[in-house]
């Protein structure tokens, strides 16, 4: 399935080394990064605020070491010092910014990655 955010998933998997031991998946929608990610990490917790998108991701991904949560990321515990990748795609625009930075900061090993694919909004001057 391509959508707008699976036409960087190459570009992002590029940025990271080809072993990982436990990645993190923000805003995880349907599970497809976090399927790219099962091919490289022993981990991924995918993490997604809609109950029914994790239901479907469950369903229709099949990777055994991805596991779907149901979750807000600025409120649910996760493991300190613990991700060598976190991934924000198209999900840290709908948090507070602040926040969620700190948050990944605590959460990432010291040599961790951090990749954001964001969203911004265009705004034009108007004469």
């Amino acid at each position: 399935m391509w959508n707008h955010n699976s036409h960087f998933h190459d570009y992002l998997l590029s940025q990271l080394p080809l072993t990982i031991n436990r990645a993190l998946d923000i805003g995880c929608g349907l599970g497809m990064f976090a399927s790219k990610l099962a091919e490289r990490a022993k981990i991924v917790d995918a993490l997604d605020l809609d109950p029914k998108i994790i239901e479907e991701a469950s369903r229709i991904q099949n990777a055994s070491n991805v596991y779907y949560r149901c979750a807000d990321f600025i409120t649910t515990e996760l493991p300190k010092d613990s991700y060598d990748v976190a991934v924000f795609i198209a999900s840290i625009h709908h948090m507070d910014l602040a926040i969620a930075l700190n948050k990944i900061k605590l959460l990432l090993r010291p040599s961790g990655k951090l990749l954001v694919l964001g969203l911004y909004k265009e705004t034009t001057k108007q004469f």
